[in-house]
């Protein structure tokens, strides 16, 4: 009997063993399904990211192409137009900043000294004709102003007495003219001012004036084109 039981005892391991196998082996080969899904679905993500960032790209790529593309086309256009017109738009762009620093010298002035120093830098520098319509209208000599009024004995002048005053707001440039390296320009020029008891002109003045390759200005003269008050009458 116990020769027997001793002989039975491999078996009932081995049975043993085999159940063990059987009950665990489907639980490792779910956790292996589980695992590889959960791998494949990594990768997948992997994937995806890397098509994403491709796309991206590419996109990126396009973008850059198209703007390259628009930039030299805008280059290409304004170079026929400089060949056909002789029209330099970065030429234009130059002496809009040159005669920007004029307008807003000639329309920035608060007293009679001021005036009078812009009335004789246009003279002397820019060799504006004193019988021009700029100087003889716009900027005429404050004697001439004072033949309009009684006479005074404040020892003022005519712009300290009345508080006369210019501030530049802004200008519209536009060229005439091309000749060569001469731009002719027509400048529109928005200027305001203020009168002693606070009444107040808004005004526009158009210049015209040359200038060459160097920035030098030439033939510069100007005429009020409107104004909801006058200069010289705003108190």
């Amino acid at each position: 009997m116990k020769s027997t039981i001793i002989k039975l005892i491999p078996a009932f391991i081995g049975s043993i063993v085999l159940i063990a196998v059987i009950i665990i082996a489907p639980i490792r080969r779910d956790d292996l399904e589980e695992t590889v899904s959960a791998q494949q679905s990594e990768i997948e993500k992997l994937k995806n990211d890397i098509k994403a960032n491709e796309t991206a790209a590419e996109k990126e790529t396009v973008s850059t192409d198209d703007e390259n593309n628009t930039e030299e086309t805008k280059d290409e256009h304004e170079e026929v137009v400089k060949k056909t017109t002789g029209f330099d738009a970065e030429r234009v762009d130059n002496d809009t900043d040159i005669i920007r620093q004029l307008a807003s010298l000639m329309f920035t002035w608060h007293n009679s000294e001021q005036y009078d120093d812009i009335r004789d830098k246009l003279i002397n520098e820019y060799k504006v004709n004193e019988s021009s319509y700029l100087l003889s209208t716009l900027f005429p000599p404050q004697s001439e102003l004072e033949i309009f009024e009684p006479v005074y004995d404040d020892g003022m002048s005519y712009v300290d007495r009345h508080k006369m005053n210019a501030e530049y707001e802004d200008i519209n440039v536009r060229v005439s003219n091309i000749n060569a390296d001469i731009y002719s320009y027509i400048v529109f020029v928005h200027w305001t001012s203020t009168g002693k008891n606070g009444g107040e002109g808004d005004a526009y003045t158009a210049l015209t004036l040359d200038m060459n390759s160097n920035g030098d200005i030439s033939n510069l003269d100007g005429s009020n084109i409107y104004s909801d008050t006058t200069l010289h009458n705003i108190d």
